[in-house]
């Protein structure tokens, strides 16, 4: 999860401006202003590097408490007029006001959405390709972040709908492009599996407290969407979050409480399969193999027999 500057700070040449959460000095995903030296780049990011509850995680299965008194996520969620916003760093839906997500006792408003490729969070040291945030922030400062993550398979419909209005945002170099009306209530549905455990935001100033809900149903990409190299248009503007992420291993190794909602769990239904509506993996990769090899031999001969 990724908040931004009060200054007028730059990425690669572009701004990154949102006043979601003030933080105070510019900051970057590699380099002397990345990850690593997050918490020595202001006071303000202390708690990157000295914080005792950081995220992302790794979700070891085994260790995950079952929680009975867990329910549900409730969400009442509303088409809102969406903007699609450039912070140079990454690609954010902005919504202002989605509606809510309902959780201890508060509600907690739909802000905004961003994606990171690979995903930030990890299954059992396992990473995939991409992973999608939902931002929520109470009346109280409080955040609540949904977190799905994405597994290789058909276009994810959402990144689709306002694929015109990512390569417009690439090719003009604009900040800000409207996208017109978003139904937020097709961003996911009732699910019968998450994670829950308190963290922190993933990106200056690394604030901690922040609940987590890691979904355990997953949403689809295609394999171009979800390349950390592709760029639209020639543009250096990524077409998700490109490989904008913080590594576990950019910060002290922490065990969270975590729990886990499952319906399914402790009943005498049959095993709940773990796998999506996604394509297999593997038979996708086999169905683009014969592109793959074509894009190597138009190489020049020198380079061509180097790869192989």
């Amino acid at each position: 999860m990724q908040l931004n500057s009060k200054q007028n700070c730059t990425f690669n040449g572009f701004p990154t401006h949102l006043p979601e959460l003030e933080t105070s000095a510019e900051f970057s995903y590699s380099g002397d202003t990345g990850p690593d030296k997050w918490g020595s780049l202001s006071p303000d990011y202390k708690k990157c590097s000295k914080g005792k509850s950081q995220s992302p995680i790794n979700i070891v299965e085994d260790k995950a408490v079952p929680d009975k008194t867990l329910k549900p996520l409730r969400r009442q969620y509303y088409p809102v007029n969406a903007t699609l916003v450039n912070n140079g760093y990454n690609v954010e839906l902005d919504f202002g006001n989605a509606g809510v997500l309902i959780g201890n006792g508060k509600n907690y408003t739909l802000k905004h959405m961003h994606w990171h490729t690979r995903s930030e969070h990890t299954i059992d040291n396992a990473p995939f390709p991409a992973e999608l945030h939902l931002v929520h922030k109470a009346r109280d400062g409080s955040f609540s972040v949904i977190s799905i993550l994405y597994e290789l398979g058909k276009p994810d419909p959402i990144i689709t709908k306002i694929q015109s209005q990512l390569a417009k945002l690439a090719s003009t170099g604009t900040a800000k492009i409207a996208v017109g009306t978003f139904d937020t209530s097709q961003l996911w549905k009732k699910t019968n599996k998450y994670y829950k455990y308190v963290g922190s935001l993933t990106a200056p100033p690394c604030t901690e407290n922040v609940i987590w809900h890691v979904l355990g149903e997953r949403l689809c990409l295609s394999l171009s969407l979800s390349s950390a190299s592709l760029y639209l248009s020639g543009a250096p503007l990524p077409s998700l979050a490109v490989a904008e992420n913080r590594s576990i291993d950019s910060y002290s190794f922490w065990s969270p409480s975590l729990e886990i909602h499952d319906e399914f769990m402790n009943t005498d239904s049959e095993p709940r399969s773990r796998t999506t509506s996604c394509q297999d993996r593997r038979s996708q990769l086999q169905s683009l193999l014969p592109q793959i090899l074509d894009s190597l031999r138009s190489l020049p001969p020198s380079l061509y027999s180097l790869l192989l």
